[in-house]
C-alpha cells in the first residue's frame, strides 16, 4: 500500500488508501457495432477519472463476437509471427485522472480467447506512468478452448491528473492463418483515484487544557467528513471526533478539535478522511506526550512589588516566563535556564488588578493567574 507524506504548510500529504476500486472497466457492451470504432471509450469508470479508452497498434481491428461474457467482446488479428513481442504491436487500455485527483493503481486484469489455435498464442503485458518508459508486468498464453482469465498485481502512483497505460503485446500468430483472431473482453484497471482532499497542515499541540489538534485542506471534492481516531498505550486507533467536510472547496479550509480527556502519556492520532463514494484515505500518525498540569507556586498571592515563582516541579532545563494582561497582552518576559528553581520578579511596575502567568518549557505550559494589589 502506497504512502504519501503531509508537509506543514505545503501541497504534499499522507493519505494511505483503504480497499480497491474500480478505476475503468472495458466490457465491451458500449461499442454498438458489428466492428467498433477505435479508440474504444471504457464502458465505465471512477467519477474520479477524465477519461478511459482503447487503443490499436499495427494489429487488426476485426470485430466484437460475442465470446467471453456479455454479447460484445474486441477481436483483433494479423498479430507478430515472430517468438517475440514487436514493440509496434500491442492493445492499449489507459486512464486519465481529473486534475487534482492522483491513481493508486493495484491491479490489472482481462480475459482472452482464440478464434483457432492460428492466432497469437502468447503475449506479454507492459504498463507505463504519465508517460514515461514502459515497465514490464507479465506474460502468458492464448487459447481457443476457453476464455482464460488473467490479474496483475502492482503497486503504481501517478502525479495529479495523471494516466496510467496499459500495453498488451500479442505474437507468435501463424503466418499462414493472420487472420484468426485474439477476442478480449472484461478488462479492468483497479486501485483508488485520490485524493478528494488536499491537506495542507496534520498537527497537534499540547495545552493545559488537553491536547489541540489542527488541519487545514487546499482543496476538497466529494468529501463526506473527517474522524479523529487516538491510540493509546492500551487502546487500538478509535474515532474520538467526527467533523463534516466542506465537501466542495477550492480555497483553504481550517479545522481544529480539542481532545479535552488525553491519556497521561503518549497520545497517537491519526485523521481519517471519507468520501462520498465511500473512499477513506489516513493521514500519517502524530505522537503527543501528555502529562497532568504541573503545579507552579506563586506567593504571595496578592503581591506588592514582587512574586516568588517556584519553579521546581519542572523536570525541563529550560523555561519561558511571561506576565499577560487578561486580553492576553503580554507585559513582561524573561527565559531561565537549569537550574530553574526559585525566582523572584519585579511587578511593582504593574498596575492594580488580574494578571496571568504563563510558564513554558519544551514539553508542557502552565498557565497561573494573580492578583497585584
Amino acid at each position: 500500500m502506497k504512502k504519501l507524506m503531509i508537509c506543514f504548510f505545503q501541497v504534499c500529504y499522507c493519505l494511505v488508501g483503504n480497499g480497491q476500486y474500480s478505476i475503468a472497466n472495458w466490457t465491451f457492451e458500449n461499442i454498438g457495432t458489428a466492428v467498433p470504432s477505435v479508440p474504444i471509450e471504457a464502458s465505465s469508470h471512477s467519477g474520479k477519472v477524465d477519461r478511459a479508452y482503447a487503443y490499436l497498434s499495427g494489429g487488426n481491428n476485426n470485430g466484437s463476437p460475442d465470446v467471453c461474457s456479455g454479447s460484445e467482446t474486441w477481436a483483433t488479428n494479423f498479430w507478430p509471427t515472430g517468438s517475440s513481442r514487436s514493440s509496434g504491436d500491442y492493445l492499449e487500455f489507459e486512464a486519465e485522472a481529473k486534475g487534482g485527483y492522483d491513481l493508486i493503481i493495484t491491479n490489472f486484469s482481462f480475459s482472452t480467447f482464440l478464434s483457432s489455435a492460428s492466432g497469437p498464442r502468447s503475449f506479454e503485458v507492459y504498463y507505463s506512468i504519465d508517460g514515461g518508459s514502459e515497465k514490464y508486468l507479465g506474460s502468458g498464453s492464448n487459447s481457443f478452448s476457453f476464455c482464460r482469465n488473467r490479474s496483475y498485481s502492482l503497486s503504481e502512483q501517478t502525479a495529479s491528473g495523471g494516466r496510467i497505460s496499459f500495453r498488451i503485446y500479442p505474437y507468435e500468430q501463424d503466418p499462414a492463418a493472420l487472420a484468426a483472431t485474439l477476442r478480449i473482453d472484461n478488462v479492468s484497471i483497479s486501485g483508488q483515484a485520490l485524493l478528494p482532499v488536499r491537506l495542507m497542515e496534520w498537527t497537534g499541540e499540547v495545552r493545559e487544557e488537553g491536547i489541540l489538534l489542527r488541519w487545514a485542506t487546499a482543496t476538497e471534492h466529494n468529501s463526506h467528513y473527517f474522524s479523529i481516531e487516538r491510540r493509546t498505550k492500551h487502546t487500538d486507533f478509535e474515532e474520538i471526533e467526527r467533523r463534516p467536510a466542506r465537501g466542495e472547496a477550492e480555497e483553504i479550509t481550517l479545522y481544529s478539535y480539542l481532545d479535552a480527556f488525553p491519556v497521561i502519556g503518549a497520545n497517537y492520532y491519526r485523521l481519517k478522511q471519507v468520501d462520498r463514494d465511500g473512499s477513506i484515505n489516513y493521514s500519517e500518525v502524530i505522537v503527543l506526550q501528555y502529562r497532568s498540569p504541573t503545579e507552579i507556586q506563586v506567593f504571595p498571592t496578592i503581591p506588592h512589588t514582587q512574586i516568588s515563582l517556584d519553579l521546581r516541579a519542572f523536570e525541563a532545563s529550560e523555561a519561558e516566563v511571561s506576565i499577560n494582561d487578561l486580553q492576553g497582552h503580554r507585559l513582561w518576559y524573561r527565559s531561565y535556564i537549569y537550574p530553574l528553581g526559585l525566582q523572584d520578579i519585579d511587578v511593582s511596575g504593574l498596575k492594580k488588578g488580574m494578571y496571568v502567568l504563563v510558564v513554558t518549557s519544551p514539553r508542557e505550559r502552565v498557565v497561573k493567574r494573580f492578583f497585584k494589589q
